[in-house]
């Protein structure tokens, strides 16, 4: 049964404990206490499950290759059983993301997500991020590196 969980519950949910907790600080067991058990990535990046353990395992490489990341959020807008927000994440490319050791490069990505609730949690999750204008400056930075060895 789905229940119509205020406004309120569903920003702290996004706000403080996924965007603040998860993605800005990695504390990535938040996410038990905000997703449903049957979570599901409507669009999982490849490399991981489109479920809750591969979320956490996703937002665990992020922070290891962009230990210094922050992400702003730009609006959100809840109507219903469902959230949409817009983002900016800046941080500093010094881990591995697909297989790319850390370039130093500054890096910059926006996106929107959207979030299904259901039972009191997020039960879905669609997300839209600009990932070609966020991995050219390591790609450009990686062939840099590749020449000058």
């Amino acid at each position: 049964m789905s229940i119509d969980l205020s406004q309120e519950n569903m920003r702290n949910a996004y706000v403080n404990i996924w965007i603040g907790e998860v993605w800005n600080k990695g504390n990535v067991n938040f996410v038990d206490s905000i997703f449903h058990p049957e979570f599901e990535d409507h669009r999982p990046i490849p490399q991981f499950a489109g479920n809750l353990q591969g979320h956490k395992l996703m937002a665990a490489d992020w922070h290891q290759a962009f230990p210094d990341v922050r992400f702003n959020i730009e609006s959100v807008i809840v109507q219903g059983n469902q959230l949409a927000a817009r983002y900016v994440a800046e941080g500093t490319h010094t881990g591995v993301i697909l297989g790319i050791e850390g370039t130093g490069v500054p890096v910059r990505l926006t996106g929107i997500d959207i979030f299904g609730f259901e039972d009191g949690l997020v039960r879905h999750w669609w997300h839209e991020e600009d990932f070609d204008t966020f991995i050219q400056p390591i790609l450009a930075a990686d062939a840099q590196r590749k020449q000058t060895v």
